[in-house]
């Protein structure tokens, strides 16, 4: 028999490699020069303590700094989807600066531990808000392509406040609860989910036990109450986590049970809602998304801690009260 084999006369290739020479030619004529920059970090603070003891007052004032990696200032491209979405660091980056004014209190009716009230009132200042996943297009070759790079792109105010009750009904139990809340608004040119209100609370409770044959209980319990942010809301949740701890063996080696989210209920649920301008047509749209986020799931553990010092630091509890507003798991939404 006779055969053909017919050869194709050509092939489809697409060459990205101008895509990368683009952006590497770009990055080099814009990169700025080296240059050295002097960040201060100053601290003041002044306070007040009465006669007896009961009633103190600080008031103090600081300067913290969120430092940007060395990827997210490398004017060169870094990774990539596909040759149509790209990351790049921006060296044009700045540190974002959080001016903070605090007043803090602490009252108690006697002058031992407890019971015991404290109260924390802040306001924060916060310069060169960073969004670390800021898209840009650019056209080469009157193709688009999607940059993924990081940018300063607002300012923003923080008010709040955090209060806390301390009480010991009996030398065998200790109770705390603690509530905190937050109010920030954005400012500037950045992406509709970074610009605009957002406001949050946590309730957190715990309680612990000296318990018979020198079990130690320790029952801890937080809720996120409804969080706003610029584009939608996160459903309140919450979470509780047991442990069982014993000392043994002249109190060197400490024994830890634990049960991390006990009822599974670490969930968020989110809900957004934004405008969507698509660049190549010109048409906007209204984009709603509605996700469901599970955090770690309940998690028994069981540690021994050793003790090979003179100083009594075993079966100490890890969970020391947070005199600041926290944040939903993975959600940036404070400092």
């Amino acid at each position: 028999g006779v055969y053909d084999i017919e050869l194709p006369d050509s092939h489809q290739h697409t060459d990205t490699s101008n895509v990368f020479v683009a952006l590497i030619d770009s990055s080099i004529a814009n990169s700025p020069l080296a240059e050295k920059v002097l960040y201060l970090y100053p601290e003041l603070k002044t306070g007040f303590t009465s006669m007896d003891k009961k009633l103190s007052i600080i008031m103090k004032y600081g300067r913290r700094i969120n430092r940007v990696k060395l990827a997210m200032i490398n004017p060169f491209p870094v990774s990539m989807i596909d040759e149509y979405h790209v990351r790049k660091g921006n060296p044009f980056l700045k540190p974002e600066l959080v001016d903070i004014y605090q007043i803090s209190f602490s009252f108690r009716l006697n002058t031992k531990q407890h019971p015991m009230f404290t109260g924390n009132l802040f306001y924060k200042d916060i310069q060169d808000l960073i969004q670390w996943h800021d898209v840009d297009f650019v056209t080469i070759n009157e193709q688009s392509f999607e940059i993924l790079t990081a940018g300063n792109v607002a300012s923003g105010k923080s008010v709040g406040y955090d209060f806390a009750l301390s009480l010991s009904p009996t030398k065998n139990i200790q109770l705390i609860l603690d509530y905190n809340y937050w109010i920030k608004k954005t400012s500037g040119k950045g992406e509709t989910d970074l610009i605009g209100n957002s406001s949050g609370s946590i309730t957190d409770g715990q309680i612990r036990i000296a318990m018979p044959w020198k079990v130690d209980f320790e029952l801890w319990y937080r809720r996120y109450g409804r969080h706003k942010i610029p584009i939608g809301e996160i459903d309140p949740y919450y979470y509780v986590d047991l442990s069982l701890g014993k000392a043994i063996i002249d109190k060197n080696v400490y024994l830890t049970f634990s049960v991390h989210d006990l009822f599974n209920s670490r969930i968020m649920d989110i809900s957004t809602e934004q405008a969507i301008t698509n660049p190549t047509s010109g048409v906007t749209y209204i984009q709603k998304l509605n996700a469901t986020k599970y955090n770690e799931q309940r998690l028994i553990s069981l540690s021994i801690q050793f003790n090979l010092s003179e100083f009594p630091t075993l079966g100490q509890s890890k969970r020391d009260r947070i005199n600041k507003p926290d944040h939903p798991d993975d959600i940036d939404v404070d400092y």
